[in-house]
């Protein structure tokens, strides 16, 4: 049986199947506590479970963060149209879900960072640039490309730090810009100048647009449908555009 470790882990049997939790101890009764939150340890209305040992894996790919998130989305999306709000404010489901969103994306920032870039493999590592406000699609681009064998990093502008764009720079080939009514121009202009004018001819900028043909910058920019059935054929189409897609 897997070593589990405390920390962060999925939930792989069971009612909670397929949710992203915290393995916080054991209980006296040979199972394992769990809180749905990054921060639930000193929040005073923690939501907790126990669940057999065996129903969960220290094993979380980003595909699992991904499509967990969009789950968490879709039925917090489902709460805020039907709930009362009053209702909704004090519901433990509706902040067992919020936390829980949080706690995905706290992962998904540190699977998309730059340190998990692949320095003897430099021809598959991406860095994509674009807005937070776009995170949920974008993850789909992110993980068709995980899946395809890329190396993905993604800078979603929420903080605005000064991003190590020379550290990107030096192990990535490909950067890709995702346009929006969201992502700022003048982010957009800084980061695409400064790579613009370091980066090496053996390296390649491309421009995508997320269904919204008016933010075609270029014309030969890519635009990426939100629609899961289309999206498979967008990001092929994406990747003839890559350098060394064929490795």
């Amino acid at each position: 049986m897997e070593q589990v470790q405390f920390g962060f882990v999925r939930i792989t049997q069971g009612t909670h199947k397929d949710k992203i939790a915290r393995y916080i101890e054991d209980d006296e009764k040979g199972k394992v506590k769990m809180t749905f939150s990054y921060d639930q340890d000193f929040l005073s209305w923690p939501v907790y479970s126990t669940i057999s040992k065996k129903y969960i894996s220290s094993d979380i790919t980003l595909i699992d963060l991904v499509d967990r998130y969009y789950h968490v989305v879709h039925h917090l999306n489902r709460i805020s149209l039907r709930g009362h709000p009053k209702i909704k404010k004090f519901s433990a489901k509706h902040n067992e879900l919020i936390n829980e969103s949080h706690l995905i994306r706290m992962l998904l920032k540190d699977y998309t960072s730059p340190h998990h870039l692949q320095f003897k493999d430099k021809e598959k590592n991406i860095y994509i640039a674009g807005s937070f406000k776009d995170t949920l699609w974008i993850n789909d681009i992110i993980a068709e490309l995980t899946s395809d064998g890329w190396h993905v990093c993604f800078n979603d502008h929420e903080l605005q730090t000064h991003n190590d764009l020379d550290f990107v720079i030096n192990m990535c080939s490909n950067f890709i810009f995702v346009v929006s009514d969201h992502y700022q121009g003048i982010d957009m202009k800084r980061e695409y100048s400064y790579i613009l004018k370091v980066k090496t001819e053996l390296q390649k900028i491309t421009f995508v647009s997320l269904e919204n043909e008016s933010h075609i910058l270029l014309k030969d920019s890519l635009l990426i449908h939100k629609d899961g059935g289309i999206l498979r054929d967008d990001i092929k189409e994406l990747e003839k555009r890559l350098i060394n897609h064929d490795l």
